[in-house]
Order: C-alpha cells, then sequence, then structure tokens
C-alpha cells in the first residue's frame, strides 16, 4: 500500500532523551515491562497501545490533544453497532452529503431540530456506556462530526482502566524532550523511560512528481480524487482504496468493479472537466462539514451507503437490495446484500482486457490500505491486483481480485414517475413518523436525566 511508513514526528530534545522512543507499529510483548511508558495520540493505535501496556508498565500516561467520540461494537451493551450505525436512517442523519437527494435535503430541513435532538441523546448514550465524564473525557465536538476522524471502533478496555488510575491521560502536546521525560505544551512535566508514538503513518506518493502530488493533495488534508478513484492530472491512474468506510473491504471491492466496468468500456470516464469540478465540490464539501484530519480528503465513514449507492447506479445496478422498504430504511446493509453484484465466474475473468486484443487504454491501479493490501505498478490489463473480499459473510478476506466482472442488468423504466413519487410519500411518512418517535424518546430520557 502507500500507507506502510510509520509518521513519527521529530519534537524539541529528542535527541537527550534516555529512554526508548518507538512508534506504536514496532511495539511488542514485554517492551514495557516495567517501564514508565508515555503514548503521544488520540486513536485506535494509542488506545490498543495503553490497554496492551497495562498489563505490565509500571505506569502509563496517554497524552491527547482532545478526546474523541468512541464507537461501541455494541451500542449501550445491547444492540450490535451495525444494525445502529449501517442502514439507511442512520445514513440520512448524517450532515447532508455530497451529492444529496432532493428529498434528503428537504427531509433535513423540515426535520432539523428533531436530527439535532437524536444526536444528542445519542451523545447521552456514549457519556453514559463508557463513563465519560468520570473519565474527563467528554468531547467539546458534536457526535455527527467527531465520527469523522477516523478512528473506527474503539478499544471498549480503554476507559474503565482510566477511570480505575491506571492509565492517566493529559490533555495537550509534547513541547520537548528531557534526559528522563517529556515535557508538555503547558509546562507539566511527565517521567518516562518509554515513549510511544502512535501518530499513524505517513502518505508516500514519492513516485510521482512534485507537480501531481499537488494537484492530488491540495492541502495538508489528504488526497482528493473524482468519485474517490480517478484525477484529470493522471487521465491513465486509477485508485482503489482512497474512500475510507466503516467497511473498507466492501468499498473496495465496488470501487475495482466500478473501475474494471470503465476499463472495458461499459461506463465512460467521466471528462477531465467533470472530474475537476467533482473534486472542487468534494473539497469545499468535507472542509466544511468534516473535521481537519490528515486523510480528510478519503474520509467517506458513515457516507459509506451514499458512495456505495452511487457507485451501483454508474454501474447500472439499484442500490436498493433489500426487496422492502421497511427493510431498506432499518436493516443493516451488509456484505452480503451485494452478492449479486460482483459474481466471481470464470466466464467473466476469460472477457478480461489481456485477453481481448481491442482492449481500453493501460492504465495503473494503486490500492492503499491500513491493512497492507498489495498494490501493482503494472498495466492492469495484464495484471491482477488482490483486495479484501466482500462477497458475502462467509467469503475469504483475501482471495478477491480485480477481475470479478459482471453484466449490469438493463433497469425497467416503465412507471418511474408512478414509483419515485410512491417512494417519496413512503420515505416522508417513515421520515416523520421516526421523527416524532426520536422527539419523543429524546424529551423522555431529557426528563428523565434531569429527575
Amino acid at each position: 500500500g502507500v500507507s506502510t511508513q510509520p509518521l513519527c514526528p521529530p519534537f524539541i530534545n529528542e535527541g537527550l532523551f534516555g529512554g526508548t522512543i518507538l512508534h506504536s507499529a514496532e511495539r511488542t510483548a514485554g517492551l514495557t515491562r516495567q517501564r514508565d511508558v508515555v503514548i503521544v495520540g488520540s486513536g485506535k493505535s494509542a488506545l490498543d497501545a495503553a490497554v496492551a501496556s497495562a498489563q505490565e508498565a509500571s505506569s502509563i500516561t496517554v497524552v491527547i490533544r482532545a478526546p474523541h467520540w468512541p464507537v461501541p461494537h455494541t451500542f449501550l451493551n445491547r444492540w450490535p453497532s451495525k444494525n445502529v450505525l449501517f442502514n439507511r436512517v442512520t445514513s440520512f442523519l448524517q450532515p447532508l452529503y455530497q451529492y444529496s437527494s432532493r428529498t434528503e435535503r428537504v427531509l433535513h430541513f423540515l426535520w432539523k431540530p428533531l436530527i439535532w435532538l437524536a444526536w444528542r441523546v445519542a451523545e447521552q448514550c456514549l457519556i453514559r456506556q463508557f463513563g465519560l465524564r468520570q473519565c474527563g473525557l467528554v468531547p467539546a465536538e458534536q457526535l455527527e462530526v467527531g465520527l469523522y476522524h477516523g478512528d473506527h471502533f474503539s478499544n471498549t478496555d480503554f476507559y474503565p482502566l482510566v477511570q480505575s488510575g491506571r492509565i492517566k491521560v493529559l490533555q495537550g502536546s509534547v513541547d520537548s524532550f528531557t534526559p528522563d521525560g517529556v515535557v508538555l505544551d503547558s509546562g507539566t512535566f511527565v517521567p518516562a523511560n518509554t515513549v510511544i508514538k502512535a501518530t499513524g503513518w505517513r502518505l508516500q506518493l514519492d513516485f510521482f512528481s512534485p507537480e501531481i502530488r499537488q494537484e492530488l493533495c491540495p492541502g495538508d488534508d489528504g488526497v482528493y480524487l473524482s468519485k474517490h478513484m480517478v484525477h484529470p492530472a493522471l487521465p491513465n491512474v486509477a485508485f482503489v482504496g482512497f474512500g475510507l468506510t466503516y467497511m473498507h473491504s466492501l468499498t473496495i471491492q465496488l470501487q475495482a468493479e466500478w473501475v474494471t466496468a470503465m476499463l472495458l468500456k461499459r461506463i465512460p470516464l467521466p471528462p477531465p472537466e467533470h472530474q475537476q469540478s467533482d473534486i472542487t465540490r468534494m473539497l469545499a464539501w468535507k472542509r466544511a462539514s468534516m473535521p481537519s484530519t490528515p486523510c480528510r480528503g478519503s474520509l467517506l465513514q458513515l457516507h459509506q451507503q451514499h458512495y456505495h449507492d452511487e457507485l451501483l447506479r454508474d454501474l447500472g445496478y439499484s442500490p436498493y437490495r433489500k426487496g422492502s422498504w421497511l427493510k431498506e430504511l432499518f436493516a443493516p446493509y451488509e456484505p452480503r446484500d451485494y452478492i449479486g453484484v460482483i459474481p466471481p465466474t470464470n466466464d467473466d475473468l476469460s472477457r478480461s482486457p489481456a485477453a481481448s486484443p481491442s482492449g481500453p487504454t493501460l492504465a495503473t491501479v494503486f490500492v492503499p490500505s491500513p491493512t497492507n493490501a498489495a498494490k501493482t505498478s503494472s498495466p492492469l490489463g495484464a495484471s491482477k491486483t488482490k483486495s479484501p473480499s466482500a462477497l458475502g459473510p462467509r467469503a475469504s478476506n483475501h482471495q478477491a481480485t480485480v477481475f470479478q466482472l459482471s453484466r449490469p442488468k438493463k433497469r425497467k423504466r416503465a412507471n418511474v414517475g408512478k414509483r419515485s413519487t410512491w417512494k417519496l410519500v413512503k420515505v416522508f411518512t417513515i421520515s416523520a413518523g421516526a421523527g416524532i418517535l426520536a422527539f419523543a424518546a429524546g424529551q423522555a430520557y431529557l426528563d428523565r436525566a434531569r429527575a
């Protein structure tokens, strides 16, 4: 991948430190035994390192700039997160998508107070579930914004250890090192003989010229691509993996299908001016609605449903895969819902560009992946790029290939107007009912909290 080199920012007087400094990726069992450990960072790697070190270290201090909202595996220790997060209702409750529908925009305007109340109730649930108030780790940012920090599911063992005092959390930044510890920007001295930098990974695009890197990364917030895959400055290059969601393997698989369909000329490549317009609009949307992070250009998170729908429409499929409107709104979307989209047939593989004398122009696919997925720099028409599979709950995570092709089914056009009107009525009715229920539940919860 292109994100495999640890990012280790230097600090003042780091060379004077008499202990051990390492990146979180270099941490091994026993390395922190009987040591005073300082962990710099607030992401999942930092929390994992703190929990693992709690079994053997003498003391553990985690230095964070600001606390972030944890995402649990089960909400209130009762409902699996996929049932709460991966449905269309939650997707609708997000800040508006870059290409939101007219229905979504109207309902967001009509139900804005109820949407706000739903997020505030969700915040109180997380504060109660993780004991954030007792830990002193209640985030200042709103939950609907904090979900885009890219930390994904949190280590739930971290917060009980903070409450018990086994792990100490300090807010601030490391200003400098001393021979026996670190000094924070507040002037606080923290004794340490082991410092772990959980500071993420460096984006490696050094194989491009400085001019191309400037086009791909117009700021310090990551790579911006049209449809998160193509860029007008690189007409013969496609990227698979620059679309970070909570179901990253599924997103990669759908992107691979889109790129392959484009190479086989089943769908047209957007003109350069449309690509640039899409990138400009995406940049403005993300910088207005998402927090500043080094990977903001790739972030989609809970907008994954919108993005997957967009790719399916491009490929000629219906994005509605549940069979009933009730399941469509409230049932979680999982990889098995897309089994018919990417059937791994040998017949389709035999029609790859490598077997066709009239194949499309050669291109290169780069696959950036936090799980070190393989990438290729050879022509797409003569190579296969492995990526995690999203063909079903029992499918392997490693044996999928770019050339899993499928023929889009022709969409029926009859009575489109009637179906669209009826769909609008159903969505409005369900949203109104859900809004009323959310308002009643939120009011009851707040009344109970005040009492």
